[in-house]
């Protein structure tokens, strides 16, 4: 914990001028496959960490260390009032790599370049000393060493340092051989002849690695390696996939690339799901959005790509499809046009009914009786149970518990109940069949998320197959309504959906679903981001924008520190961002709110001010 600390006032040190060398790359071997690259000098710069002895948080640490060790708090205070005596240089990258080459070679190293060596050798003696560690320094013609620990060890010359940890306890024997082995790396053995490296390390951002797929081929993964290779017959080997992390103004940005072999980019060029994207969709929602989400792929492609790769299972699928809906899977693919759009636009409280417990009339459990007594024979009925019998209901006689009626016979013949009560006509009886379950017809009010789904289609042909099994085979009943349907969702929630030959929409709003006609909102969504990317989602996270009763629910069951989480994350948070571009590529971007400083700063501020509070 100590060494920790003492790393992190380290940190303060840094000089204000920018240079860009590569002399900590020349310890990391060609063949590496994991490298992690920390823009330091833009870090500091944005977090306004030079100012770090200002912050609360450091403050309370150096107060800390003072507490626990006289002699290492004044040390840190000669290294914050000059910290070049560290002898290192803090404009410059630190690199963080894996060496694995076999059981008694791995390691975890850090590199980074060096202002002055014999300033660097002076500090390390001193930070050892006072944290109470071995420092032994030997000089090696090119280079020093000096083990730290059992299982660590630094090497610098004029220009760069390593540290090298062992990830094993066989490792650790290895330690002096593995350092002299880096420290003297030719130059064509080191990382920077490696021109996918070199591509990744030109495009670097604030916090960036870079992974290799020769990665799976190590100790670590060659069991698993193998039996992959067993089961796919393409080239594991030589691809690449890259990281960046970036601290923006407005924004923190995570961005991933792929970069694949030969063989690989071409079974990807092969398998290209890209679609247009449908502007029209859109027109469905209204332009303030809680929660967007869009894809866009060609589905046939998509088809395809399943056929060709899952071969008897697919069939096998394929086959118990069309035995149950009476159709192709493929005919089902092939009706929709690939684009689809989900929207959340908001909050409202809706008024349902469903079917709650209760006792009710199960017909496949009661007896039907042969004779038709007439309805005079039921007793009194009430005005609930004259509704039900004229919705062709089944219900209990008031007079005769066990007993059970309907009117479906004077239905089916154009009348109703006031008119069999007034003529006192026979009705249908029957004998037992009541039962406990999901009977009764309940009305409640929920505060529910508006949301909708919208997506092209190539006709309506098997939109209205689809309708027409549903009727069949669904519980719930579908209910026509004009130019629209409705039913129910999980047998209580209203749904509602309606299509064209070129447009489905599924939605649980019903203004939205009556605009869907006049083709959509005035004011509708638009998003530019849909129609660039394959796939794209986005949400709000802007707590203002919600309404009082929902940020009421949020905080439901939350105790007292989440609640002082919740209002600091407020603080920051406006929306966040998923895009996949295309086969190659995607980006995750947490947008923020509006300030006067980088997004980093914005959060070292923030966490400081409620330094206390996250404390308790």
């Amino acid at each position: 914990m100590k060494s920790l600390k003492l790393l992190l006032v380290l940190s303060v040190a840094i000089s204000f001028t920018f240079c860009s060398s590569s002399d900590s790359l020349k310890v990391i071997p060609k063949d590496t496959n994991v490298v992690a690259v920390v823009d330091f000098y833009s870090l500091i710069k944005k977090g306004q960490l030079d100012e770090i002895t200002e912050l609360k948080i450091f403050k309370g640490i150096k107060k800390e260390i003072k507490n626990e060790n006289k002699k290492l708090s004044k040390f840190v205070s000669n290294l914050t009032d000059d910290p070049t005596l560290t002898g290192l240089k803090f404009t410059s990258d630190i690199f963080m790599f894996l060496i694995d080459e076999g059981n008694d070679q791995k390691y975890t190293a850090f590199s980074m370049e060096i202002n002055d060596d014999e300033k660097f050798a002076e500090f390390l003696e001193n930070a050892m000393e006072k944290l109470g560690l071995d420092c032994d320094i030997e000089n090696e013609e090119n280079y020093n060493y000096a083990l730290s620990t059992s299982e660590a060890i630094w090497g610098w010359d004029e220009d760069k340092l390593v540290l090298l940890i062992a990830t094993n306890y066989s490792s650790r024997k290895n330690l002096e051989d593995t350092i002299e082995t880096i420290m003297e790396l030719d130059e064509e053995d080191q990382i920077s002849e490696n021109e996918e490296f070199v591509n990744f390390h030109k495009n670097k951002k604030d916090i960036s690695l870079w992974v290799s797929s020769n990665l799976m081929k190590s100790s670590e993964f060659a069991g698993m390696y193998d039996e992959i290779t067993k089961e796919i017959d393409y080239d594991l080997e030589d691809n690449y996939a890259s990281f960046f992390i970036n601290f923006d103004d407005d924004n923190i940005s995570l961005k991933a690339k792929f970069t694949p072999n030969s063989e690989i980019q071409e079974l990807m060029d092969e398998n290209d799901w890209s679609n247009s994207f449908n502007d029209d969709l859109l027109k469905n929602f209204p332009n303030k959005n809680n929660l967007v989400g869009s894809i866009s792929i060609n589905p046939m492609a998509f088809y395809n790509n399943i056929e060709q790769q899952d071969g008897k299972e697919f069939e096998s699928f394929k086959s118990e499809f069309e035995e149950e809906l009476g159709f192709e899977l493929k005919e089902l693919f092939e009706s929709f046009k690939g684009n689809a759009v989900f929207s959340l636009y908001g909050f409202e409280n809706i008024e349902y009914t469903y079917m709650g417990y209760g006792y009710g009339f199960n017909k496949n459990k009661a007896k039907l009786l042969e004779t038709k007594h007439t309805i005079d024979n039921a007793g009194t009925l009430s005005s609930e149970q004259k509704r039900l019998l004229n919705q062709g209901k089944t219900i209990q006689t008031p007079k005769y518990p066990r007993n059970s009626i309907n009117i479906k016979n004077v239905l089916d013949r154009g009348g109703n109940v006031e008119e069999a009560i007034e003529q006192n006509m026979a009705v249908i009886w029957y004998e037992g069949g009541r039962e406990y379950g999901r009977y009764v017809e309940k009305t409640k009010k929920e505060y529910l998320p508006l949301m909708g789904m919208s997506m092209d289609l190539n006709g309506n042909k098997m939109m209205k197959k689809l309708v027409k099994k549903m009727s069949e085979n669904n519980n719930n009943e579908i209910k026509k309504r004009g130019d629209y349907y409705e039913t129910k969702f999980e047998n209580r929630y209203p749904l509602f959906f309606a299509f064209n030959e070129e447009v489905c929409f599924i939605t649980n709003d019903e203004k939205s679903i009556k605009k869907f006609k006049d083709g959509g909102y005035d004011d509708s969504l638009s998003n530019s981001e849909m129609s660039d990317n394959m796939f794209y989602s986005y949400l709000n996270l802007d707590l203002d924008d919600y309404s009082k009763e929902f940020e009421k629910k949020m905080k439901d069951g939350m105790s007292r520190s989440d609640e002082k989480l919740f209002e600091i994350w407020n603080e920051l948070a406006k929306s966040v961002e998923f895009k996949v571009e295309d086969n190659y590529s995607f980006e995750m971007t947490f947008n923020t709110k509006e300030s006067d400083t980088n997004t980093l700063n914005n959060i070292i501020t923030l966490l400081d001010d409620n330094y206390k509070k996250l404390s308790l």
